[in-house]
């Protein structure tokens, strides 16, 4: 990638990191399939429960650090500084400080918190996650500076290789170990993650040190507090989604156990270890291009450019948005028959509860998207203490929601919840954006046009979903039929400019194919 970001660098370079994640999204959903099958449903709602805590950890330790270093480096090229400030060495550093300190006090509690959560057995995989803590920590501050500088393809690539050793070391661990007990084959899962995270920090520390271009953001270790300064409301705020998380897996088991819904870790597991597994994966397309568009957004305010802010950010709702709204209806539409492909060691009842999850959780991949997007955006305009506090006033309102729900739902409930939650948090940052940057009469109208061509799609995906029996088939049919209606419709609608297609894979021939059905496009005829 160009040193200086170009809006056609940002929609590509998220492209880049877009698709390697999206790849790496399908390794974990195949790896959750034989996972599933091994530990079954109760297992994988225990392997479930420890990621909101190694989440929050996550992000009280290094969330949003890549971040910083990111926009630093690409804002320091706009007045001449390649080195960022020197902010490699604080970030590092602190880092390193926060993370080990994290570590000791997750390893500390780990009895504890496997008791909060109902299960004391955890304490176990609680050890053996630890490091990976320290490991995400110093991988995140070199993947920042690959961003920064540029390097799009080095930092996706890592995520490659992570969930290819986590999918075959935490396949061969748990299925070796869960001979010996159930919580041990969860354990052998839990080292596959440690593993592979060694793995992406060992690829990632090789390349930093090897590359001439990033010498120059190499600086001493040094404890900064005017970098603390700018790093805690972004790490502030990237807590909140972990956290909320972590009170949900200390929270939702008990509550439905105390509501008398069944089994509760069941379907926990059935929730977040395989519906949402399945409706998360659209959505890194857009957390791609949150990553990438930081460096671009940095730089243009540097430049104190607020038109190239608006059309950058524009380009990733869109681009986020044309992917996530199709998804949406497909999955919705598609669902019984793709849990039932995917999972085929459900029960007809198991099955019932995940395809109703999926059809609420749905929603959620737009929603996400934009959350996504939009909180890239004000973090680049320094407005993170702005997503700090409406996080946090939605969560303590989610929580509510979800005792309420739950309650009268059961586990449907706590899905409602977080689409609601969801929702508002996505309407005030929309209404933030505008308030800063002015209205996009145009960006609204190119999203009625996206949610038209979904609206669409649905009705023939829908009808095949029901009339089609077998699920393979029904799957296959389904999506093919989806593409070839939707894309079409989209690309006759003019959504995306002539720039903005050049910029996806393969642009050149998506323009070619979009002037065929748009001879206006780009204000052309």
């Amino acid at each position: 990638m160009a040193d200086n970001p170009s809006a056609k660098n940002a929609i590509g370079g998220g492209m880049i990191i877009a698709l390697s994640t999206l790849i790496a999204k399908i390794i974990g959903a195949v790896y959750k399939i034989p996972l599933v099958n091994i530990l079954g449903v109760d297992g994988i709602g225990m392997y479930q429960l420890i990621f909101p805590v190694y989440a929050a950890a996550i992000a009280l330790s290094s969330g949003g650090v890549s971040v910083i270093i990111s926009r630093r480096i690409a804002a320091g090229k706009a007045v001449g500084d390649k080195s960022g400030g020197g902010i490699m060495g604080a970030a590092t550093a602190y880092t390193l400080l926060l993370s080990v300190i994290t570590a000791g006090i997750i390893c500390g509690c780990a009895s504890q918190i496997a008791a909060l959560q109902g299960k004391t057995a955890l304490k176990l995989c609680y050890y053996l996650i630890a490091p990976s803590i320290v490991l995400v920590g110093m991988s995140s501050c070199i993947r920042g500076a690959l961003l920064g500088a540029g390097r799009i393809k080095i930092a996706a690539s890592a995520q490659l290789i992570e969930q290819t050793i986590k999918l075959g070391a935490g396949l061969i661990l748990s299925y070796l170990l869960v001979k010996k007990s159930l919580i041990w084959g969860v354990a052998g899962a839990v080292i596959g993650v440690s593993v592979s995270e060694l793995a992406g920090l060992i690829f990632t520390a090789i390349y930093y040190m090897a590359a001439p271009s990033l010498k120059v953001t190499a600086c001493p270790l040094t404890l900064r507090n005017s970098y603390m300064r700018e790093y805690a409301p972004i790490m502030l705020g990237g807590i909140i989604l972990p956290i909320s998380s972590l009170i949900d897996s200390l929270l939702i088991v008990r509550l439905l156990t105390r509501f008398g819904y069944g089994n509760a870790t069941a379907d926990y597991g059935i929730m977040t270890g395989i519906v949402n597994t399945v409706v998360n994966m659209p959505t890194v397309i857009a957390i791609a291009l949150a990553a990438a568009i930081v460096p671009a957004l940095s730089y243009s305010y540097a430049k104190k450019d607020a038109y190239g802010i608006k059309e950058r950010s524009s380009s990733c709702v869109k681009i986020a948005l044309m992917i996530g709204v199709p998804c949406f209806f497909g999955l919705f539409a598609l669902a019984p028959k793709l849990l039932g492909a995917l999972y085929p060691s459900l029960s007809g009842e198991q099955l019932s509860l995940a395809t109703t999850l999926m059809r609420i959780s749905a929603i959620n991949v737009v929603l996400a998207s934009c959350l996504q997007i939009y909180t890239a955006i004000m973090q680049s305009l320094d407005k993170a203490g702005f997503c700090l506090a409406a996080g946090a006033a939605l969560s303590v309102i989610r929580i509510a929601l979800e005792i309420g729900l739950s309650y009268a739902l059961g586990i449907k409930g706590i899905c409602l919840a977080w689409a609601m939650y969801n929702l508002a948090y996505v309407l005030i940052l929309i209404y933030k954006h505008a308030y800063l940057l002015g209205r996009n009469i145009a960006l609204v109208k190119n999203v009625s046009k996206i949610l038209l061509s979904g609206v669409i799609m649905y009705a023939p995906v829908w009808l095949i979903s029901r009339h089609v029996s077998n699920a393979y088939a029904s799957i296959g049919i389904g999506v093919a039929a989806g593409i070839a209606i939707y894309l079409p419709i989209a690309l006759a609608l003019g959504i995306m400019s002539g720039e903005e297609l050049k910029a996806l894979p393969f642009g050149n021939k998506i323009y070619a194919v979009a002037r065929r059905l748009n001879g206006r496009i780009d204000g052309r005829t």
